[in-house]
């Protein structure tokens, strides 16, 4: 059976920051899967490649916790900041 993932063919589209998680050992989407979706997405953070974990127990990991909240209170928040700074000042050109 061929699974086709049409993830793949959308993320060029996608305008806010994306931090892709995968697991190494996913046995249901090849993590090859997982580093092609981070190298077509335009606005990316630091990949979480969680090593040995599968499809559905990535969150088990504890690197996932600590990665999701980095991202959630760090670069989110810079990526908001950095956007309304190039607004306003195109807005003041």
């Amino acid at each position: 059976m061929i699974l086709h993932l049409f993830s793949i063919d959308k993320v060029h589209r996608i305008t806010a920051p994306v931090m892709v998680i995968h697991g190494t050992d996913d046995e249901v989407i090849d993590f090859s899967h997982g580093l092609e979706i981070y190298d077509r997405t335009p606005i990316t953070v630091e990949p979480l490649w969680v090593e040995g974990a599968g499809h559905n127990d990535v969150e088990l990991y504890g690197q996932y916790l600590d990665r999701l909240k980095k991202f959630l209170d760090v670069e989110l928040p810079r990526h908001q900041r950095e956007t309304r700074q190039n607004s306003d000042n195109s807005v003041n050109s």
